[in-house]
This record gives C-alpha cells, sequence and structure tokens, in this order.
C-alpha cells in the first residue's frame, strides 16, 4: 500500500514497534530530520511505536507528527497513535556542571522557527501521541523555538529530559512544553483547525517522571488545555526566567483577542509531587482564567 502525501506516495509501513536503525535513522552526526519525517509518513495510517537506540540524533529540521486530514465528523484533524521512545532520558540528577553529557537517547534539535507555536516537534491531530526516555536537547544559545508543541493531540510524556543551552548571561528563554493555542476554530469549518495556533489540547493528557534543565517555561498550558496531569517531574535550579512575574508553570486560558473572542478558560488541571527548584522565577505556578485546578 502507498500513502499519497502532496504529491509524493509513501510505502505504508505496519508494524507494531519498528527500530528505527532499519529505516537508516542513525546517531552518526548527519541530519536526521528528512528520514525521521518519511517514517512517520509512512506510518501514519496504522500507526505504531518508533524505537531509538543509544546515541545522539542530530535533527536540524522540524519534527512533524502526522495527521490524517480533516474529518468532517469529529470537526478535526484525526491522527493515530504514534510513540517514539528512546534507550533513557538521563543517567543522573546532576547535569548541569560535572555531567553535562545526558541520556541513552538524545536528541538534539537546532531547528528555529519565526513563529512561537511553530517548535522544534509539533503535532497537531486529534489522537494520541507518546514521547518516552528521550533527552530532548535544543543546540541553539537564546534560543526562544519550544522544544515541543501540541494542539487537538492527547499526549502522554514520559521520562524524557527537556534541555536547553547555558545562557551567556541571565536565563534562558526556551519554553519547553507547550499545550494548545490561543485561536478558537468554528465547527464544521476546515480553516481554523489547521492553524497551527488552534485552541485546543487532546484530554487526558499526562507529563510524568521528567527532567528540566535551563528551560524558561516548564510547560504552558493555553486555551481548553483541558484535564492535564502534570505529575512526578525535577525541575532544575539552572531553569527561570528573563520575564517579569514569569512563571515556572503556566496556566492561561486566554483566547486571541485579536480574534474578538472571550469567556473561555482552561479547565481541570492537576500539578501533583513536583520537585521545583524554583529560584529563577516569580512565581512556581501561574493560573489565568484557569478553573478547577490542583495544585499540591
Amino acid at each position: 500500500f502507498f500513502i499519497k502525501v502532496g504529491t509524493k506516495y509513501y510505502q505504508q509501513v505496519t508494524s507494531d514497534e519498528i527500530n528505527v536503525a532499519d529505516f537508516g535513522i542513525l546517531p552518526d552526526g548527519n541530519d536526521q530530520t528528512a528520514r525521521l519525517n518519511k517514517l512517520l509518513q509512512r506510518i501514519r495510517k496504522t500507526g505504531s511505536v518508533l524505537s531509538f537506540g543509544v546515541g545522539t540524533f542530530k535533527f536540524d529540521g522540524q519534527i512533524v507528527i502526522p495527521n490524517n486530514g480533516f474529518q468532517t465528523g469529529t470537526d478535526a484533524f484525526t491522527q493515530n497513535s504514534i510513540t517514539i521512545k528512546g534507550a533513557g532520558g538521563w543517567h543522573s540528577g546532576q547535569q548541569q556542571q560535572l555531567n553535562p553529557v545526558m541520556g541513552g537517547t538524545i536528541f538534539k534539535l537546532s531547528f528555529q522557527a519565526a513563529n512561537y507555536y511553530d517548535a522544534k516537534i509539533v503535532t497537531r491531530g486529534l489522537g494520541r501521541f507518546t514521547l518516552r526516555d528521550l533527552n530532548v536537547y535544543s543546540t541553539v544559545a537564546a534560543d526562544t523555538t519550544p522544544l515541543f508543541m501540541t494542539t487537538m493531540t492527547t499526549v502522554h510524556i514520559v521520562g524524557c529530559a527537556f534541555r536547553g543551552v547555558k545562557p551567556a548571561t541571565g536565563k534562558p528563554n526556551i519554553d519547553a512544553i507547550v499545550l494548545g493555542g490561543t485561536r478558537k476554530a468554528i465547527n464544521g469549518v476546515e480553516t481554523g483547525y489547521d492553524d497551527p495556533n488552534f485552541a485546543f489540547q487532546g484530554y487526558g493528557s499526562v507529563i510524568e517522571r521528567c527532567y528540566f534543565d535551563y528551560v524558561d517555561k516548564v510547560v504552558y498550558m493555553r486555551s481548553y488545555a483541558n484535564h492535564i496531569v502534570f505529575r512526578d517531574n525535577f525541575v532544575e535550579k539552572t531553569c527561570g526566567t528573563n520575564k517579569v512575574n514569569g512563571g515556572c508553570i503556566e496556566i492561561d486560558g486566554s483566547l486571541d483577542i485579536t480574534n474578538s473572542q472571550s469567556g473561555d478558560f482552561t479547565t481541570g488541571v492537576q500539578i501533583l509531587n513536583n520537585y521545583i527548584n524554583g529560584l529563577g522565577y516569580y512565581y512556581q505556578v501561574i493560573l489565568r482564567k484557569a478553573t478547577r485546578c490542583l495544585v499540591m
């Protein structure tokens, strides 16, 4: 079977778990973006688990988790379940000084975007995506392109490390995880749902047992990022913000005021049992237009 994407055809791959090395994705110092995105296209109709071995994988471009296009019945883009897993997110809890090399599987990401919502790894389909046991690392000094962003997708992020570059002065500018956008679509109309800044995040998303080093916002939950669990994570003392009154974890249900939308919010978020060495922040947790949230 072949899958058509634009003007290109990709042979479909069907397997419960795939070793990416079998498709030429290797920790050899060369850019692996095109190969990984091609493989993701080949599994998008069935879903699968992509398994990465030990090593450092270089990605100069944006990693895009594919969806299956707009579905009128769901008023959204649908997406099959895809997992990207590695051989370990980190090996030591003290990374920033004596042990700068971390993890069994490292993704070195250098993609830069003009828009905040074009993160280094993006997923924008109504489905499920799992990221686990990886070290996700920006190689760019003074980086402002987030490491990971999703709209619509229910994400499970487990046992990963998210790292920026140590700034020459001040605090880091890169955000680690962004959930949801700020623009609201119109039911039954495709325009809006393909907006990368679409205001919705898949319910039931869980971020747990992750490590954060040299990042600004650890997680930024925006409009309709509802029913999210953020638990048992470790935020290193190297994290912090240059923004006045900025926070480590921010929940902001405000929609884009340029679209003349109001009265919306984020609800049902649980933030539990996290270690936040919050010396670099004005606030550890910020809630704006958020309801029924549990922080403990």
